[in-house]
Order: structure tokens, then C-alpha cells, then sequence
């Protein structure tokens, strides 16, 4: 599997984004909450992902960057556990990670609550 994070695999169409918050269900694993649909595929890539870091939590810019950039990495790295259950159905999901802690974690915190999201997103995959 390919460890890259390419630019159809980002969520960034505003509608898709509206459709995503209006449609979207949505489970808590700290330190993020994430908002996520299943479609049918179409496209090569099986899930498209968006990372949001709120201001109002995370008031320094240089931090929410560095808070983006270590879950995008932990994404980058890990991404297959979502990929093999979404090739094997032929779907597509699309996804928001938004970050709920008050504090800059470390990346192994991190990197620890993206494996676990995308875990339980690879058996909702399944459902």
C-alpha cells in the first residue's frame, strides 16, 4: 500500500463538506470526533478525509498547524486498516476528523486515536 496522502484523497468540495455535516453520523474517540459517510465507489481512492483543528480550542495558529500536520501524518501512515474493508464492499466513505482536546497532544496520543477511529470506521465499513 501506497503511504502517501495524494489530493483525491483530501476532502475539500464544499458540498461534499455541507452534505458531510448535514448527513453525517458521528462518534467521539478522544482526542477527535469524527463525522463520516458511506457511498458507493467512485473513485480509485475508498475514502476521502478532512482534518479540522478549531481555533477556539486550540488558540495559536502554530499549534493547530502542528496539530494537523501529526494527524494527517498518523492518517498517512495507518490508512490501510480503512482501505482493505472499503475495497473488499466496493464502497467509499468520506470523513471529518475535528479535534476536541484543549491541549496539543503529543503524536503517539494522536497516532493512537486514528488507529482506533480507523478501526471502528473499517467495521462500520463492513455493516
Amino acid at each position: 500500500m501506497d503511504h502517501k496522502l495524494t489530493k483525491p484523497e483530501r476532502l475539500k468540495r464544499e458540498k461534499q463538506i455541507e452534505q458531510l455535516i448535514r448527513e453525517g453520523e458521528s462518534f467521539l474517540v478522544f482526542p477527535f470526533r469524527v463525522v463520516w459517510i458511506k457511498q458507493p465507489a467512485r473513485s480509485p481512492y475508498p475514502a476521502q478525509v478532512a482534518f479540522s483543528v478549531p481555533k477556539k480550542r486550540i488558540r495559536k495558529a502554530h499549534d493547530r498547524n502542528r496539530v494537523r500536520r501529526r494527524a494527517r501524518e498518523a492518517y498517512r501512515l495507518h490508512k490501510n486498516i480503512l482501505y482493505e474493508p472499503l475495497l473488499l464492499q466496493a464502497n467509499a466513505m468520506i470523513m471529518m476528523l475535528v479535534y476536541v482536546s484543549d491541549k496539543v497532544l503529543d503524536y503517539n496520543a494522536i497516532s493512537k486515536g486514528v488507529v482506533t477511529i480507523l478501526k471502528r470506521l473499517g467495521r462500520l465499513a463492513d455493516e
